[in-house]
């Protein structure tokens, strides 16, 4: 059978009659969850909650330090003087006592025998002597002498002869003082070189140059605390406790270095 040609189309014909609905379909499938989305902006802030009640009294703590006491505070003007009371009034003069009675008068009494007449008293002691006439003037003071040559300087004497000595040399040394015939050492307390230049004129020298705790000596300790000025010529002249008087030990012996 041949094809034919279609033939053009027809004019559109009218709507028709709505058909009665359908039944629903079944759900679909829930689909997959979508990406989260931004955060939202915060909210206002809510009102403040109501207070609390009351905790408990907590554990009394211990008492802390003592704190330094304040400063004085600046003392007050003085006051304002108050005003001056007003004058009491004046009292009642009291009236004048009544004289008392004057007493009778009494009798004169009897004259006394007389007494016999006293011996003649000693002669007195003589007079004190006059004063003394005034002084007569100085005579005119004479002509200077010839002034001598000067003498040898004699030799020192020797260790018998003398009363203090230097052990460990002859300048220098511990220093040894010669009592009752007896050598004994000085303690060095309130020892210095004005003790020590007394020490060295006696030995010839002029002076003392250094004072010190020398190696120890033994047997007797004759002085301590010497006090001298510098001016005695001998040892014991100088103030001091007392010879064998002292609180020391052998390691407190005093020395000295001359010159």
């Amino acid at each position: 059978v041949g094809v034919g040609i279609a033939g053009p189309e027809g004019p559109k014909g009218d709507q028709g009659e709505v058909g009665p609905q359908g039944l629903p379909g079944q759900p679909g499938p829930a689909g997959r969850s979508g990406p989260a989305g931004p955060h939202g902006l915060s909210g206002p802030a809510g009102p403040n909650g109501a207070p609390g009640q009351a905790g408990p009294p907590g554990v009394q703590g211990s008492p802390g330090l003592k704190g330094d006491p304040g400063a004085s505070g600046v003392q007050g003007p003085p006051g304002t003087a108050g005003a001056r009371g007003e004058k009491g009034d004046t009292g009642v003069p009291g009236r004048t006592g009544i004289p008392g009675l004057q007493g009778s008068k009494g009798d004169m009494g009897v004259a006394g025998v007389p007494g016999p007449a006293g011996a003649s008293g000693a002669q007195g002691p003589a007079g004190s002597s006059g004063a003394a006439g005034a002084r007569g003037s100085a005579g005119s003071p004479g002509p200077p002498g010839v002034r001598g040559p000067p003498g040898e300087k004699g030799d020192r004497g020797s260790s018998a002869q003398m009363v203090v000595r230097l052990i460990g040399g002859s300048s220098r040394g511990r220093v040894e003082v010669l009592h009752n015939g007896v050598w004994g050492t000085v303690c060095d307390d309130s020892f210095d070189t004005t003790d020590g230049t007394v020490i060295c004129r006696m030995l010839g020298y002029r002076t003392a140059i250094a004072a010190f705790t020398a190696s120890p000596g033994s047997g007797n300790i004759w002085l301590d605390d010497l006090q001298c000025t510098g001016s005695e010529s001998n040892i014991f002249a100088c103030p001091h406790g007392g010879v064998g008087s002292h609180n020391c030990s052998h390691g407190e012996d005093a020395g000295v270095q001359c010159a």
